[in-house]
């Protein structure tokens, strides 16, 4: 599925980054999100400093066609590694050529792990049927 990233900057304590995948709809946004799944153990801190608990990539009800993760250190690294992997241009999404605040927009291709409307096929009283 394909999506423009943005990642947010976060100075504020020890750095971390929001990022954010938009897709063209809600379904595209869900059926992307078990190919983007890993584990996530570093805190991230906000901007009063108190320690916030990872969460992993999820996607927000409010605005059901993103996923989203905050991260930092190995986690942040994964991420940006994992979004490499799916085409996005490293040197974009951690940049501050754009903007201290933010990356530059970038492309990525999420794969579809576990697409349900495909089932499989198979035959019944030599008439191909879909499960």
């Amino acid at each position: 599925m394909k999506a423009y990233g943005l990642a947010r900057h976060c100075f504020f304590g020890e750095y971390s980054a929001k990022i954010a995948l938009r897709f063209d709809d809600a379904e595209s946004a869900s059926l992307a999100l078990p190919a983007l799944k890993q584990d996530f153990n570093d805190p991230v801190s906000d901007a009063c400093g108190r320690r916030v608990e990872p969460r992993g990539w999820f996607q927000p009800s409010e605005v059901p066609d993103l996923l989203y993760v905050w991260c930092a250190d190995d986690d942040l690294l994964a991420v940006v590694d994992r979004l490499v992997a799916f085409g996005a241009v490293r040197e974009k999404i951690l940049s501050l050529a754009h903007s201290i605040d933010s990356g530059e927009p970038f492309d990525v291709d999420v794969p579809i792990v576990d697409d349900p409307r495909q089932g499989d096929l198979f035959v019944v009283n030599n008439q191909i049927q879909g499960e």
